[in-house]
């Protein structure tokens, strides 16, 4: 049978795909609720927490589309929202960026004599994703820059902002 979604996950084919809803936009984090549905009752969050979850999208249609879109994002929230009009479960997961989880911890650091892509780079590192810059300008060197007891996720997002560095997410199958 063809689907045009298909949720890749730790949980394989023990889930399929019901729907999505959710909201993407430049220098902000994602976020995407994917229904599944499962004949079994008792799938732990555990098993998919903290994990990556890519939807494959199909967008051949009779119409003549082609190829194939991919959303992908950390598991960072997982649970059995009821059952459906017959004996399938239905569970909900919330699809976030790696990044979401630097909205977890604030800091307070001082940074002297390095660029803001330095920075960055330096705040996100413990993360260990992998950060793709593709910057065009140069960057001044702060004599001295405080994060004051900021989340590091609204901490690196200040400093780019003030430097007019923008991100995106590339999403790929297994990644973002």
């Amino acid at each position: 049978m063809n689907r045009s979604f298909i949720a890749h996950s730790p949980l394989g084919e023990r889930v399929k795909f019901r729907s999505m809803t959710g909201q993407e936009r430049i220098s902000t984090l994602f976020e995407s609720r994917v229904r599944l549905v499962a004949d079994t009752p008792g799938i732990a969050a555990r098993s998919v927490l903290g994990k990556d979850m890519t939807i494959e999208i199909d967008l051949a249609t009779e119409l003549g589309g082609a190829g194939r879109r991919f959303i992908s994002g950390q598991v960072t929230r997982f649970a059995r929202v009821g059952k459906d009009d017959g004996d399938m479960h239905v569970y909900e997961a919330v699809l976030r960026p790696w990044l979401w989880y630097a909205t977890r911890r604030s800091d307070f650091k001082i940074f002297q004599f390095k660029t803001v892509p330095e920075i960055v780079q330096e705040v996100l590192a413990p993360y260990g994703f992998a950060i793709e810059p593709k910057l065009s300008g140069s960057y001044r060197n702060w004599d001295y820059c405080v994060q004051y007891g900021e989340t590091d996720f609204d901490f690196v997002s200040r400093l780019m902002e003030s430097e007019g560095i923008y991100y995106f997410f590339a999403h790929a199958k297994g990644s973002h």
